[in-house]
Parts: structure tokens; sequence; C-alpha cells
């Protein structure tokens, strides 16, 4: 195993000592390349060794500069309080590559620690276009907008950074006082006793209670919260982070205030095992309604989703296929549709989510596009396709076999449909905790059967990173029997 993917492993168990012996090892041995030079400087950063860490990600740069090794030098430079060499550092950075919205952050708190309130604005703004679920970008400009009194335009990036994590205390205290600011008591009491939920002795959220006038009956446990969306949002955030019991207690307190909550009783069956072979389609549209925005930047852009151009590629290369007539089920934001369109003749998208074929309809790849629940869509279809795409949708549909037969007859003579899954070893179809449903390749071949389909080909593909590497899935092409 080379010297860099060994530390990385350390890194990944927190093990910074570790990570560090392996990469002076690799030094020592003649192996000290550029990127040992700079992950070792980056460690010594976080060790508090900034000044030590300098010297390495020089050393780094002199031998091969790179937007990287600059980012890195630039939050040395920062941690050493020496804001102008680090925004010479970061500048240098996006010269090489501007795509980065850590580095657009980090120097935009650079120009804040200045003052320069305009450019670390700007700075933060850019930051968040690259990553529209940047923690740290939306609290910085919440701060920043605070500090110069515009208390409506700090609410707002402080509500986006709890879109991102509704449980962050800092985020909460500090809307929490811009709430108390703009004269809305009870909402600012009642984010300072979420705040205290996280950090249930933090004296300064203390103190701001009080100066809230918080009554004692105010200052009451969290669980009397009773905001149904905030403790889905609570189960969602701490089901990201693998805390599975409070995600589970989260989406119950939930489903006690609301009920009929589609989205915390689809993960809270997701996550205890008692999920449904479909989800109700109300989650469905929610889920995706709710993540249209930031959709691309993170599932292309953060986990490396490549399943539109495998597709596309699988037409050229695999299949020689030049489609007339396309049609692209789950459409989504426009991926499929934006490789496909030189090669197709007509494409048309179904989604059942108005803010994905909103999006959609600004790339322009599509003939047309139809707001609608795949089966139903189906169902009262009659035109023919020779290609049928369903990327990504299985594993949020659950249950093929209602939807199999539908699709067969929507397939012009000779044919294709093209889907992806995510792979189950044993069982036909699992609902998993993350609220996807998973299928085993008998299952497929079983359901395939049944609505008189047949495989033509499967692949083994990698659908998106996650924290333990990538999610290991199933590409299809089905013909008709």
């Amino acid at each position: 195993m080379n010297p860099l993917d060994s530390a990385q492993q350390h890194i990944d168990r927190d093990d910074l000592d570790g990570a560090a012996r392996v990469l002076i090892g690799a030094i020592v041995a003649g192996q000290g390349s550029p990127e040992v030079l700079r992950q070792l400087g980056v460690i010594y950063v976080h060790q508090d060794a900034p000044a030590q860490g300098e010297v390495l990600i020089r050393r780094a740069i002199s031998q091969k500069d790179s937007p990287d090794a600059q980012a890195s030098l630039g939050d040395a430079l920062q941690v050493q309080g020496r804001y102008l060499e680090a925004i010479r550092a970061y500048r240098a950075a996006l010269k090489g590559d501007d795509s980065s919205a850590t580095v657009w952050c980090n120097l935009g708190l650079a120009h804040h620690t200045l003052g320069e309130q305009a450019r670390a604005a700007e700075a933060y703004g850019h930051a968040v276009t690259q990553a529209p679920d940047h923690l740290g970008a939306w609290y910085n400009l919440g701060l920043l907008r605070h500090g110069q009194g515009e208390y409506a335009s700090a609410k707002e990036a402080y509500s986006a950074a709890l879109r991102v994590d509704p449980c962050e205390p800092d985020v909460l205290n500090n809307l929490g006082t811009t709430e108390l600011a703009m004269g809305n008591r009870e909402t600012a009491v009642t984010l300072y006793r979420r705040a205290l939920s996280g950090r249930p002795d933090d004296e300064a959220i203390l103190r701001n209670l009080q100066l809230a006038g918080a009554t004692p009956a105010e200052s009451t446990s969290i669980e009397q919260d009773t905001d149904p969306e905030w403790w889905r949002d609570v189960g969602q955030t701490l089901q990201r982070r693998g805390q599975k019991d409070g995600a589970i207690a989260a989406y119950r307190r939930a489903l006690e205030l609301e009920p009929t909550d589609p989205t915390a009783r689809h993960l809270l069956n997701a996550m205890t095992g008692t999920g449904a072979l479909r989800p109700p389609n109300s989650y469905v549209e929610t889920l995706f309604d709710s993540y249209a925005e930031r959709f691309e930047s993170h599932l292309v852009g953060q986990l490396g989703y490549q399943l539109p151009a495998l597709i596309r590629w699988l037409c050229d290369e695999q299949l020689k296929l030049k489609p007339g007539r396309v049609l692209d089920l789950g459409c989504g934001t426009g991926l499929v549709g934006v490789e496909l369109r030189e090669i197709a003749q007509e494409i048309v998208g179904v989604d059942l989510s108005a803010e994905m074929i909103s999006h959609s309809e600004r790339k322009g790849a599509y003939d047309a596009l139809h707001r609608a629940e795949i089966g139903a869509w189906l169902a009262e279809s009659e035109e023919q396709y020779d290609l049928i795409c369903a990327a990504e949708v299985a594993i949020y549909i659950g249950d093929l076999s209602p939807i199999l037969p539908l699709i067969r007859r929507r397939l012009a003579p000779g044919g294709r449909l093209i889907f992806s899954t995510e792979r189950e070893e044993g069982a036909r179809l699992v609902l998993r905790e993350t609220g996807r449903y998973a299928h085993s390749r008998a299952g497929i071949e079983a359901d395939a059967a049944a609505a008189g389909l047949a495989v033509e080909l499967v692949g083994r593909v990698e659908i998106r990173r996650t924290q333990t590497g990538w999610e290991e899935g199933d590409l299809y092409v089905l013909t008709q029997a």
C-alpha cells in the first residue's frame, strides 16, 4: 500500500499521529513526493504546529505547485494570523481551480477577519454557489450579516445552514440571537433551547436564554418541542451521522406530533426494518422537491455520480444504439437527457417532482416533460419508445413488478430498457436504512421474466461515493422476450 493510502486509513480513524508516522517514514525512505509533504504539513497544522506545517507545504510547492498545495498553505498562514499572506495563497489556489467551496469559504473568513466585509460576502457567496450545502459558508455569512445589522439577511443565511444541519448548536444559538434582535422572543427561546439540547452546559446559550427572559416552563427539556418538521430534520441529521438510536427517537417524536408525515414514517420504517415494498409517493415528491436545488452539486460534484455518462457510453460502445424516441423515467434535473440529446431524435421526460421538472426544463434537452407518478403515466400513455431509461429510479420505487409490465407495453419492437439498481446479494428486495431500496439480480431476472422481458446485459457499476467507499450497483439492459 502506498504511504498516502496508508496515512488516509489512519486519518479515517482520527489517528493523526499514526498518519504522521507513516508519512515521515515515507520521506525518510526517499518517497517524499510533493503530495506526501503537503499531507504531512496539513497534519501538523491540525496538530497546532502551523509553522512546521507551513515549511513542509512550501517544500511541496517548490517541487510542484498545485491548487491543493496553495489552499493548504493558506490554511497554515490563516491559523498563524497572517491573513494577507493567506489571502494571496487562497487566490493562487482559486486561480488554478475555482470550484472549491471550502477554499472560497476560507478566503471569505480571512477577508472577514480583516474587516473587509464586501470581499468576505463575495467569497462566501461563491462558496455556497459551488456547494449549496456548505455549512461553514452559510454560518459565516450569517455572522457577517448580523454584524452589519442586516438581520433579515442573517436569518436567511443561518436558516440555510440549519437546512444542512438542524442540530448545530452554534447556528441555532446565533439564529436565536438574530430572532431576538428582530423582536421575535418566543422563536429565539425555542432556538436557544434547541441549541442547549446539543450543549446542555453551554454558558453562552444559557445566558442568552436568560437575556431572552425565558420562564422556567420555557427552559424545560427539548422533548417538549412541538415542531414535527424539526424533529424529522433532526432524525435525518442523526441518521447521516450514524447515530441510529437518536435518529429513531427523533422520527418517533415527529410522528407523535404529525402521524401522517410520509418522510418520517418511511425513514423510521427503513431504520427499524418494517418498511413496505414501495414508499409513499408523497415521500418521494417531498424528497426531490427539497433536493432539486443542490441535486447536481451534491450527487455529481461530491458523490461522483456518473450513471448518465455510463448510459451514453453503453449506447455508443456496447449497443451501437441511436434511438429515435427516448423516454427518461425519473428524469430529475435532466442529466440523462443532456447525455442522450446528440444521439436521440426525440426525448420525453417524466418525474414526480415539480422542482426537478423545472430544472430539466432549463436544460432544454427534452422535447416534452411530464410531472406525474411513473406508474400512473405509463398506464395512461399509449406511445412507444426505442429506449426507456430509468437511472436511479428503482432505488426509490422499490418493488418493480408492477412497473415492468407497463414499461414493456411502451417499448417499440426491438426497444430496450436501461436502468440501475443498488445491489443486494440475498433477498429479492431490501429497504435499507438510507431509505433507498436494493435489488438482487435473481429478483430482477424473475420480475423481468414475469413481465415478458429478458436480460440482455448486466454490468457492475459504482453508483456514488459513500463514507466508506463506493455504493455498488448494477446497470441492466432489458429487451422484449
